[in-house]
């Protein structure tokens, strides 16, 4: 039987000069003096596994913290003031829920070096031929594996003798990423078709998402309500239910984007009149509802989230 090919590192170079880094200074001065500690414990936890990056789930944070034995609130304060001062890439985060940068992959792919191949994610790679490091990689598109990055890790490749950059290997460094497929039947799709639909009947004209790649885009920012922010889908729901009814809020909402962004004075808002309830009614007050005219709301409550 053969040996599954290795991805992660036995071990990692560490500059002499980490803690004088300004990104590393600025989260220090943040965060307080474990902030190194806990840096490095991810630094490790990404080379550890997949060599140029880390899932960063719900259990990471408690990983992390009772390996250096510090609260699981001071790990996503030191995650959140990292991504910031741009220690690790934002948008990586946002899109795919990772933690990594091009320090870290050019460190990987300086190590990985004399390896006959490697893998690496198309769309997580930030480097190209011109930082100087050239090995032989095979990528892999994430678009393929979105139902479950974090356990199903890059698949086995073939062996090469001939040594090609990453550029060669990309076609094209600066392309942009494929757009993140959303499943029809999830709570991210529903709610944003929801938010589109409502804003519709309210002004034919407005901008919204006509086809699904719009509407993909709009699913991006319900999928980090309930990944990133840890919202609940029921009470993610009710939050919408009422942005779309309220009189104020319902022509300032424009966008799953806007709904984020606004989610938690919604919240309040709502909590402060009752919250919102399918029939039309929160904390008392009637919002008239036309019976001959269907309501767009069963759209979301005629199927669990």
């Amino acid at each position: 039987m053969a040996r599954p090919l290795k991805q992660g590192l036995d071990y990692y170079p560490l500059e002499v000069d980490f803690l004088k880094d300004i990104k590393v200074r600025k989260i220090v001065k943040a965060c307080g003096p474990v902030a190194p500690v806990i840096l490095i414990s991810l630094l490790s936890n990404i080379y550890r596994k997949h060599g140029y990056y880390v899932v960063w789930d719900n259990d990471m944070p408690f990983l992390i913290a009772d390996e250096v034995g510090v609260s699981e609130g001071a790990v996503d304060e030191i995650v959140k003031k990292s991504l910031q001062v741009g220690l690790f890439e934002n948008r990586l985060f946002e899109d795919y829920s990772i933690l990594t940068s091009k320090g870290i992959q050019r460190r990987f792919l300086a190590a990985t070096e004399r390896r006959t191949c490697v893998t690496m994610f198309l769309e997580y790679c930030l480097i190209d031929s011109n930082n100087g490091v050239y090995v032989n990689i095979n990528f892999v598109n994430v678009c393929n594996n979105l139902g479950n990055v974090g356990s199903n890790p890059q698949s086995k490749v073939k062996k090469s003798k001939v040594k090609k950059s990453i550029k060669t290997l990309t076609g094209d460094a600066d392309a942009p990423p494929q757009e993140k497929v959303f499943d029809k039947n999830d709570i991210p799709y529903k709610c944003s078709k929801f938010l589109a639909d409502k804003i519709l009947l309210s002004n034919p004209k407005a901008r919204v998402p006509k086809d699904d790649a719009g509407l993909y885009k709009w699913c991006i920012h319900i999928d980090r309500l309930l990944r990133l922010d840890g919202k609940e889908p029921e009470e993610l729901r009710q939050v919408l239910a009422f942005a779309v009814k309220d009189p104020f809020w319902s022509a300032n909402i424009l966008s799953t984007k806007n709904f984020r962004e606004k989610y938690d004075q919604l919240y309040a808002k709502m909590k402060t009149q009752g919250g919102a309830r399918p029939d039309g009614n929160y904390g008392g007050h009637s919002q008239s509802q036309d019976p001959d005219k269907p309501d767009p709301y069963a759209k979301i409550t005629s199927t669990k989230l």
